[in-house]
């Protein structure tokens, strides 16, 4: 189910909501994910704010990744690939390794590589 982020103003408070359900992260994780504040995920929650075009952009992101994991695994398989430790990202899930900084980067490029057959171990 794709999560689309721009629509109207309601439309982007429940996708928010739904990407943060998505990934189970609370509003303190997504804005860490995003950049921002936990104070500015609530408001755009509430429909006081609205996220600027680059919290859109990585929103966007965050619903490729997820919409990524459930081709490449079918749909309980992409929740539980998402939440189990793995040896690529240095022993973290994919959902804690977006939480850091590039980790969103880091998570695509992962799918990316298991997409096109590719080997996950990283190479220094």
């Amino acid at each position: 189910m794709p999560v689309a982020v721009r629509r109207g103003k309601a439309d982007v408070e429940d996708r928010v909501r739904a990407i943060r359900a998505a990934f189970s992260l609370s509003q303190e994780a997504l804005a860490r994910v995003l950049g921002v504040s936990s104070r500015t995920v609530a408001r755009w929650e509430e429909g006081t704010a609205s996220p600027s075009p680059l919290a859109l952009v990585r929103l966007q992101h965050l619903n490729k990744i997820r919409e990524k994991a459930r081709r490449l695994f079918q749909s309980k398989e992409a929740d539980a690939w998402l939440r189990t430790p793995n040896p690529a990202l240095r022993g973290y899930s994919p959902v804690e390794q977006l939480s850091t900084p590039g980790g969103l980067e880091e998570v695509a490029d992962l799918l990316g590589r298991i997409e096109w057959d590719l080997s996950t171990k990283r190479h220094r």
